[in-house]
């Protein structure tokens, strides 16, 4: 029997404290290069560790790429066009 289980890591810039706490956010932060790679690479050690703690479980974790998640998205909200195999094609900019 095999099950398809999703685990979502959460990640805040307020956690990896790029942003001091006491200035308040705009309502669109922006990132500079440099502070996304951070988060990025922060990001990635928390994937890291949840999929380490699963596979000590005995599960097998696979990490999925963003077009791996737009598709289930996707999926999720379109579910009789998914059944039928149709997806729409993503501009290569969203999944970089």
């Amino acid at each position: 029997m095999q099950k398809t289980f999703y685990a979502i890591v959460p990640f805040s810039i307020m956690e990896a404290r790029m942003i001091d706490e006491k200035k308040k956010l705009p309502k669109i932060p922006t990132l500079t290069e440099e502070m996304f790679q951070r988060c990025k690479t922060q990001l990635l050690q928390r994937v890291e560790f949840a999929v380490l703690g699963l596979r000590a479980c005995g599960l097998q974790a696979i990490p999925l790429s963003s077009l791996e998640l737009a598709e289930l998205f996707w999926s999720l909200h379109h579910p009789v066009e998914a059944e039928r195999g149709y997806y729409p094609e993503i501009p290569s900019e969203l999944v970089e």
